[in-house]
């Protein structure tokens, strides 16, 4: 895991090829998370990749639309999409998570990877997805998040609602767990 880094860039993101990337983001811009992903998905950069997960500082958001533009996203139903995968806690414990939807970017050798947005995370495998996921879901799934131009509202009951039950995408976090479609497993 890396912590805060001041010369960090993303030269050094491109030249990683780790499994897990684990860090506190100050100095990468959104534009360079995207720059990021479109190398990995051309399989350039980064082929080993199986977890990315950068928290931005306090005076940082994540823009979904600069991370997501050109990449050709494509939104999973979080009512019809599962995915289970093992995660790592703070103290590095292994626990199962279980992933409805999230936008998937595919690779060009057609490995996936899940970024989680428009997602909804469970610790058991028939957990009830909250009616709070479905109509924040609902309200962004038909959008077009290749175009840079998606307004996501924060003052809006569903976005409050989200907020308070943590179902809100973090403005504060980005994260994409990478897998192989035809092993159907992270």
């Amino acid at each position: 895991m890396l912590k805060v880094v001041e010369w960090l860039s993303l030269d050094h993101l491109l030249s990683m090829d780790c499994k897990e990337i684990d860090m506190r983001n100050d100095f990468i811009s959104n534009q360079e998370v995207n720059l990021f992903l479109k190398s990995w998905k051309e399989g350039k950069t980064n082929s080993r990749l199986e977890r990315i997960g950068m928290k931005y500082g306090y005076e940082k958001v994540v823009d979904w639309n600069i991370i997501l533009k050109g990449l050709k996203p494509k939104i999973r139903d979080l009512r019809t999409t599962k995915y289970k995968f093992m995660k790592r806690s703070m103290y590095r414990n292994e626990y199962v998570i279980w992933r409805h939807g999230g936008i998937d970017i595919q690779r060009d050798d057609g490995t996936i990877g899940m970024i989680c947005l428009l997602s909804f995370d469970a610790l058991e495998e028939n957990e009830e997805i909250s009616q709070i996921a479905i109509d924040y879901f609902e309200k962004y799934r038909d959008k077009d998040w290749n175009s840079g131009e998606v307004e996501i509202e924060e003052d809006t009951i569903v976005e409050q609602e989200a907020r308070i039950y943590g179902r809100l995408a973090r403005d504060n976090y980005f994260e994409m767990i990478v897998f192989d479609p035809k092993l159907n497993s992270f």
